[in-house]
C-alpha cells in the first residue's frame, strides 16, 4: 500500500508476531519502507499481554530496520523507529485515548535479515556441527593415542 512516507506495509493484529510472515510483507511489491500495525488487544484486559505485544513490534522494526506505527483501540499505540526505540511521548498507556504525533523517517535500505531471512544461520549450522564432530575426532584420537603411549 502507497502512505504519504511511501510504500507501507499493513498487519492486522497479531501478525506482527510472526517474522518472517512480517518480513516477506516488507519486501513485498516495492519494498515497504515502514509498517502500520493495527491492533485490538482489549480482550487482553490490564494485564502484561498489551505490553508483550508491543515488543513483537519493536523486534519486527529492528529485524526489518523500518518504523513501526502501532494503534491500538484498547492496547498500547506507540511509534517505533527503525532502531527499535520508543520516545516517552511516543506510546500510550493500556485504555488511553489520546493523539499521537510523530514524524518517521522511513528506512533507507533494506535490512540483512528482511533481504535473506532466517537462510543464513540455517545453512552455518550444519558446517558448524560438522567441525564439532571433526575437532571431537580429533581429541578422542589425541587421547587415545596419548594413553598408549603412557602404557608403554
Amino acid at each position: 500500500m502507497e502512505g504519504p512516507q511511501g510504500p507501507f506495509a499493513p498487519l492486522i493484529c497479531y501478525e506482527i508476531v510472526f517474522e518472517d510472515f512480517v518480513r516477506r510483507f516488507v519486501r513485498q511489491d516495492r519494498r515497504a519502507r515502514y509498517i502500520v500495525n493495527l491492533a485490538n488487544d482489549g480482550w487482553y484486559g490490564p494485564r502484561q499481554q498489551p505490553e508483550q505485544h508491543l515488543s513483537f513490534a519493536v523486534f519486527r522494526a529492528v529485524a526489518n530496520r523500518v518504523p513501526v506505527i502501532r494503534g491500538g483501540n484498547s492496547g498500547i499505540s506507540a511509534v517505533i523507529d527503525a532502531s527499535g526505540r520508543i520516545g516517552a511521548t511516543r506510546r500510550t498507556a493500556v485504555l488511553e485515548q489520546t493523539t499521537l504525533r510523530a514524524t518517521i523517517h522511513p528506512r533507507p535500505a533494506e535490512s540483512v535479515y528482511a533481504r535473506f531471512g532466517d537462510w543464513r544461520p540455517r545453512r552455518l549450522l550444519t558446517p558448524l556441527f560438522i567441525l564439532a564432530v571433526l575437532a571431537q575426532a580429533a581429541v578422542a584420537r589425541r587421547l587415545s593415542l596419548a594413553s598408549r603411549s603412557a602404557r608403554y
